[in-house]
């Protein structure tokens, strides 16, 4: 449509919903494997190298919404795992970042060997009226404020922290929340190494 008869709101609208669409099924679709307890095949992956590929797109999309992208990563952290659940893994948790954060607002990324564990830390600021018990925000198909999320183009199905996390504990890590302060919330997993 968009080479026959030019851009328009409608090409856009239909190729937004269906990268959301996408995102959601990818996401189902490692929950449904990791309910089925179905072993991912592990390899050492340097996720160092990983997490700087993918950086690039997510801190150009930062710097258009006016946000302080900060990224501190260690070099050559190589861990037991599937490489493809760790970009995933990944892209949930920047995506979220992203989407949650406001125009203006800061973003810090950190990864780095901490004894035998190796922890990737974000934190993010966030909009004030926030979930009060950052735990529940991993529940399947939780939202949040369904007022503040319904109507936003951004706004989510509530899966994606869910599989974020079952990546992680599938790979004997964790994935935790906490609100470091009453404007910003940080994700902290950590892989034994």
């Amino acid at each position: 449509m968009a080479l026959i008869y030019g851009e328009n709101k409608y090409n856009a609208h239909i190729r937004n919903q269906t990268k959301r669409l996408n995102v959601l099924m990818s996401n189902l679709l490692t929950l449904a494997k990791l309910d089925e307890e179905i072993p991912l095949p592990r390899e050492n992956v340097n996720i160092s190298e990983v997490t700087q590929e993918l950086l690039p797109v997510y801190i150009e999309e930062a710097q258009g919404k006016n946000i302080d992208f900060q990224v501190q990563i260690e070099q050559d952290i190589v861990i037991q795992m599937n490489k493809e659940s760790y970009r995933q893994f990944l892209t949930i948790i920047l995506d979220n970042a992203l989407k949650y954060t406001t125009d203006g607002g800061k973003i810090q990324l950190s990864l780095r060997q901490n004894g035998k564990y190796v922890q990737m830390i974000e934190e993010n600021t966030c909009d004030t009226s926030h979930e009060p018990d950052p735990e529940r925000l991993f529940e399947r198909f939780y939202r949040g404020d369904m007022a503040r999320t319904q109507g936003k183009e951004t706004s989510g199905y509530g899966i994606g922290l869910s599989a974020a996390r079952a990546i992680c504990e599938n790979f004997n890590g964790t994935l935790k929340a906490e609100y470091p302060s009453y404007d910003s919330i940080r994700f902290t997993a950590e892989f034994k190494n």
